[in-house]
């Protein structure tokens, strides 16, 4: 479920990082019993984490079929349009909510009409990866970052609720398109391709002296909030590319990569800061507008990603009756609206086991935004000694948890934020 890590490249890393004749590739990759002996090795203190990469490892493979059947799902034309002879897949009824189409209210029927052909899938490959958990002694899922992730999720809710509501929508269309930057007319690129999100990042701070990463298929641009999940995806690949190579995969980096996602997170934030607005050709109107488009997006995905947290016990232990009722509780309030039809519990929005990761690194982000101002000032991003921070902090020892202070420390400084640009 890691994006973007090698199984193959894995696996030799822990080979090396495991320093035992017992721990050949050929057992890491087909049974526990790596598992069960990192677990006897108390005293070595890279144990736990070495022990999260084989756990990482045996549920991909034991997932990997009923994980692609659910991307699959998303992707197929199986949802009948009513009274219009043609059929639309999940992803094509995302695409039309993010883009504010016309026919958006429409397809979105569709979904919720059909949205078993969907959410049977998704249910599969959750209750498989539960499956996987209980038969190997029950450990912590590796995607895991803090101690509580439900109590968490509805931290993140009850903080923002307030935010919510005073930008809420009425129906879910209305919500997305919202959230997605419609409504407020501001010049962001019309294509999202490496020149236009590395632009910005070019000149004397150092952003792109680092060794080059292909950036890989990036969102389109569906809507102003695209280009927030493109830098989203400069932040990502940017981590990657300072990791450590003095050392192996294995002891660079996390499982649940909760570094990537933070840096990601920060990039994202960067539309937000008025030091990136600057280098677009935007009056200082529209950077102000700019600034909102981007504040609802933020506060839409946060929110987004405290439902999946809500959803996703229920998901683990394939229980249908729980993730009605979380989603009915739930849902509705998550998602800004007055009412979230049941059925789409699991299809919209899609929930996956990083989404833990995701939402710990946007409150560390808000975290390191706020702590790089404070430092460098408010055009911290044209700063050679922040940028020079970031690749330490990304250079040492990985990060896989994060307790609950730190949480509380980001949600607090994540939603001072946004209340001030949503003012």
């Amino acid at each position: 479920m890691t994006e973007n890590i090698d199984p193959a490249r894995l696996l030799r890393a822990l080979a090396d990082a495991i320093s035992d004749d017992r721990a050949t590739p050929a057992r890491l990759a087909s049974s526990r019993e790596t598992l069960d002996e990192l677990r006897e090795r108390r005293a070595d203190p890279m144990t736990e984490h070495l022990a999260r990469w084989v756990l990482w490892l045996l549920l991909r493979r034991a997932n990997q079929q009923a994980t692609r059947a659910a991307d699959d799902a998303r992707k197929s034309p199986s949802l009948q349009v009513a009274g219009e002879g043609r059929a639309v897949s999940a992803d094509d009824v995302i695409t039309a909510l993010v883009s504010s189409s016309p026919d958006a209210p429409t397809l979105l029927d569709a979904l919720v009409t059909s949205a078993t052909k969907v959410t049977d899938p998704a249910r599969l490959a959750w209750a498989r990866r539960g499956r996987m958990l209980e038969l190997l002694g029950g450990p912590r899922d590796p995607a895991a970052v803090v101690t509580d992730a439900r109590a968490l999720a509805l931290r993140v809710l009850a903080a923002t609720d307030e935010l919510a509501h005073a930008d809420a929508a009425r129906d879910l269309p209305s919500a997305i398109a919202r959230a997605s930057g419609h409504g407020v007319d501001v010049g962001w690129p019309r294509t999202l391709d490496e020149a236009t999100l590395l632009g910005p990042l070019r000149g004397e701070a150092g952003w792109l002296d680092v060794p080059a990463s292909s950036l890989g298929a990036l969102p389109r641009a569906l809507a102003p909030a695209s280009f927030a999940r493109g830098m989203m995806r400069v932040g990502e690949r940017w981590a990657d590319a300072c990791v450590s190579h003095e050392r192996p995969l294995a002891l660079a980096v996390a499982p649940s990569r909760l570094d990537r996602h933070t840096m990601g997170a920060l990039f994202a934030s960067m539309t937000l800061e008025r030091a990136l607005l600057e280098r677009f050709d935007m009056s200082a109107r529209e950077r102000a507008r700019a600034q909102l488009q981007m504040a609802r997006a933020a506060l839409a995905h946060g929110r987004k990603l405290a439902l999946s947290l809500l959803l996703a016990p229920h998901a683990l232990a394939d229980s249908t009756e729980g993730i009605a009722r979380a989603f009915d509780e739930h849902g509705a309030r998550a998602l800004g609206v007055d009412r979230a039809p049941p059925a789409l519990a699991l299809a919209l929005p899609r929930i996956e086991p990083l989404d833990e990761s995701r939402l710990a690194g946007l409150l560390l982000a808000a975290t390191l935004s706020t702590d790089l101002r404070d430092r460098h000032d408010e055009d911290w991003l044209r700063n050679r000694r922040a940028v020079t921070d970031l690749r330490h902090l990304i250079g040492g020892e990985p990060r896989g948890t994060l307790d609950e202070d730190a949480c509380e420390r980001g949600l607090q400084r994540w939603v001072a934020r946004l209340a001030e640009l949503l003012a």
